[in-house]
């Protein structure tokens, strides 16, 4: 039976991670406004990659800040508020794209960075707090759980969104509805942000704070060395998964599918609605069946799936079962992944090394606008289409490496 500590750690992390991931989806809904301002693909890309960089990159500094901090819960609270600081600023950085476009696509870059950095926090802490909390032989499905939070916030969000912005739009002009849309969704976060960071103050709970423990180097050779196989998966997953997450708005609109509306924000609902009940499904394969299996079931299915909806979109919106399908199987990582990490190095280190190796399978994410964007240029495969037709088969094809990753499937760590 779950003790008292253990559920209210899990309950209170998963709501964190709704509203962290809920923030964090904003931006393909908020990218086809852009659109209009900034006109190349390309640099709307660098927009998502500047953000991605930072969400990935800052993790390790962002981790060990929090544990030499003695709480932190509180410092994954503090991560949520930049994170929404960031979507507020990049609302108002828009306001003088008018009359000085240069330098209002300067300060996105900056506010992206921001709340890129705020959102580096609360993956590697939040699954630390799980970790610290959770035997070994359930802590997939204990992450698969609070994954399902963060991916309902990711599904409800984008629909939200949608139906923001183009609330704001009526009578107005997409101008108005990013300033003001942008705004109000980052208030919303700001408010409930401030909130988890006066939980985890008021609280006393061993799991919620630790104390400053030795000062051990931790030599981050060996890890990488013993995981290369399977951040290679990691980041060819993220840069599919990501680059169609980005740029699906985009390829719809395109196409003629849907014009943008609420109903576009229904899309991305319905593809991120699948790891709702994805995640604990996939979390706790991996606590019966082994880390590599599911590994390597979802890494294909996310290839597989996104293949089958490029071919059968003619026939929107039946396709959109395979694009659902796909969404089930590539956000799935949470808890299969950082099981592994958190094995591989000291307790006293554990919360910074789950930044790390969120720093380094995050670069997949990173890499993922840009790449994706970069091969739908007319010189090299020409179109979206052709550009997540590409991705996707690479999934499929280092997904076979998963039974080389080296596991010990005992316990899911690493061997």
């Amino acid at each position: 039976m779950m003790k008292r500590e253990q559920a209210s750690t899990l309950a209170v992390t998963s709501v964190a991670h709704f509203i962290n991931d809920g923030q964090s989806a904003i931006l393909p809904l908020m990218f086809p406004l852009l659109a209009y301002f900034v006109t190349s693909g390309l640099l709307i890309a660098v927009i998502a990659t500047v953000f991605y960089i930072f969400s990935s990159f800052a993790s390790p500094y962002a981790t060990a800040m929090a544990e030499r901090s003695g709480n932190m819960g509180k410092w994954m609270g503090i991560g949520m508020l930049i994170l929404a600081a960031g979507t507020i600023g990049m609302g108002l950085a828009i306001a003088p794209s008018h009359a000085f476009p240069a330098a209002s696509y300067v300060l996105i870059l900056v506010f992206a960075s921001v709340a890129g950095f705020g959102s580096s926090f609360y993956h590697p802490i939040g699954a630390s707090l799980i970790q610290l909390s959770f035997e070994e032989n359930v802590q997939g499905i204990a992450l698969g759980t609070n994954g399902t939070l963060g991916s309902l916030g990711r599904a409800l969000f984008t629909t939200i969104s949608a139906a923001v912005f183009t609330f704001l739009a009526i009578g107005h002009d997409n101008y108005f509805a990013l300033v003001y849309g942008m705004a109000i969704l980052g208030f919303a976060g700001l408010v409930l942000s401030i909130l988890v960071i006066m939980y985890f103050s008021s609280v006393k709970y061993a799991s919620f704070a630790r104390k400053r423990t030795a000062k051990k180097r931790v030599s981050l050779g060996p890890v990488i060395r013993r995981t290369w196989l399977l951040i290679l998966i990691t980041v060819v997953r993220n840069i599919q998964s990501t680059g169609a997450f980005i740029f699906l708005t985009t390829y719809i609109l395109s196409r003629g599918l849907l014009s943008y509306g609420v109903g576009l924000g229904f899309v991305y609902t319905l593809m991120l609605a699948g790891p709702v009940v994805g995640q604990p499904i996939f979390g706790r394969m991996s606590d019966l069946l082994g880390r590599k299996t599911s590994l390597f079931v979802t890494s294909v299915g996310s290839g597989l799936f996104m293949i089958l909806f490029l071919l059968t979109s003619s026939l929107f919106p039946y396709s959109l079962v395979f694009l659902a399908l796909f969404g089930t199987f590539a956000f799935t990582g949470f808890p299969i992944l950082l099981p592994i990490a958190y094995a591989q190095l000291p307790p006293e280190s554990r919360a910074t090394g789950n930044g790390v190796m969120w720093a380094a399978i995050g670069s997949g994410s990173a890499a993922g606008p840009i790449i994706t964007r970069f091969l739908a240029e007319g010189s090299l495969a020409g179109s979206l289409y052709a550009s997540f037709a590409i991705l996707s088969a690479c999934v499929i094809a280092v997904s076979f490496l998963s039974f080389a990753v080296r596991i010990n499937e005992n316990n899911g760590t690493a061997a």
